[in-house]
């Protein structure tokens, strides 16, 4: 995590990532999105469903958003909880 130059703050890469490598599994909340609103709507991820929203901890909320991305993500259940996943869709260098 490091100043972006186009939105504060960011994850990059301090080594090479290999297309659908897991990069970060972070806490997520799952929330009805009506619960969220005012700042908070910046740093939420699309749910599973048109309705839900995921709050996510730690390094996962400094992600940010592009129209061409090279990391996607998915929610996994687990034993301890949720947890939003993020792997990359293609090499990251």
């Amino acid at each position: 995590m490091k100043p972006s130059p186009i939105a504060g703050r960011g994850a990059f890469a301090a080594q090479n990532i290999k297309s659908g490598e897991i990069i970060e599994r972070c806490p997520a909340l799952e929330v009805n999105h009506t619960d969220i609103g005012g700042e908070l709507l910046n740093y939420v991820f699309y749910g599973n469903s048109e309705n839900s929203r995921l709050v996510v901890m730690g390094n996962g909320m400094l992600f940010n958003h592009s129209f061409e991305p090279n990391v996607a993500y998915y929610l996994d259940e687990t034993p301890s909880g949720k947890e939003l996943v993020l792997y990359a869709l293609s090499e990251v260098n």
